[in-house]
């Protein structure tokens, strides 16, 4: 699910950046700051992936109404003409697809900055002897 992948991409940053800090004390890897960027960007996708896991469901109100409104047409099929689940199903695929390319650039964007700032932090690899 989107929101646990959210989660699991922090986890693992925070876990690499931690490794990179335990192997080089010297340097200084701004984790704590990191990770408070990282949650304000994605406060409302770590908001959603914790009720999903501890209160048991996701709630949107365009996903609702589109549960509401399938249940009425197949209740009642002369209603199909008034009330349409197809409208709501665009618009909610729509904000969808916006929420998804809008954390993919961001998450794009912060491994970016990440793995520049641990690039740039860590001692050059020693050369081996040519042979």
């Amino acid at each position: 699910m989107y929101f646990d992948r959210i989660v699991q991409f922090r986890d693992r940053m925070k876990s690499s950046l931690n490794a990179a800090q335990r192997l080089f004390p010297e340097k200084n890897f701004y984790i704590g700051r990191i990770v408070k960027a990282y949650d304000k960007a994605f406060l409302w996708e770590i908001k959603q992936r914790n009720r999903v896991h501890h209160k048991g469901r996701y709630e949107d109100k365009y996903t609702d109404q589109l549960a509401m409104l399938q249940l009425l047409e197949i209740g009642t099929p002369e209603i199909k003409d008034y009330l349409s689940s197809s409208g709501i199903h665009r618009t909610a695929v729509n904000i969808w697809v916006k929420k998804v390319r809008f954390g993919a650039d961001a998450l794009s964007n912060l491994l970016e900055q990440v793995s520049e700032l641990v690039l740039n932090e860590l001692p050059p690899l020693p050369q081996e002897p040519a042979p």
